[in-house]
């Protein structure tokens, strides 16, 4: 359900331009913000589900980094995917090729999601 939220904002980040702060940056990264928020804990948990209970603090210190190296490598990867497509004066305007490479990677994730052996649909 988290993903699918996220999904929606970068669909909507995707599609919705020149409509002014409102419409085209603000309400997606609210909708961005709230899917990342709610996938957060379940992340976690899914990431504990099988651990021995010696491991927790490991397994949760590890979980806790791979956290914060995704977000940060994730941030890169779109400002390098966009800034090698795009030229520099044209980086704003233009910013929807980093949003199609981001709408694919929801998407992958949204699927893995759905097939993951744990799903309750």
């Amino acid at each position: 359900m988290a993903v699918n939220i996220v999904l929606i904002g970068f669909i909507w980040a995707l599609l919705i331009t020149d409509q002014g702060y409102w419409l085209s940056v603000g309400i997606p990264m609210l909708i961005l913000g709230c899917g990342q928020g709610l996938a957060l804990a379940p992340n976690t948990n899914m990431g504990l589900a099988n651990v021995d209970e010696t491991n927790t603090g490991v397994a949760s210190g590890l979980i806790n980094t791979a956290h914060q190296l995704g977000g940060v490598l994730g941030l890169a990867l779109f400002v390098n995917l966009s800034s090698s497509l795009v030229s520099s004066h044209q980086m704003a305007a233009e910013f929807h090729v980093a949003m199609i490479a981001a709408v694919v990677m929801a998407v992958i994730v949204v699927v893995l999601a759905w097939f993951s052996p744990n799903n309750d649909h």
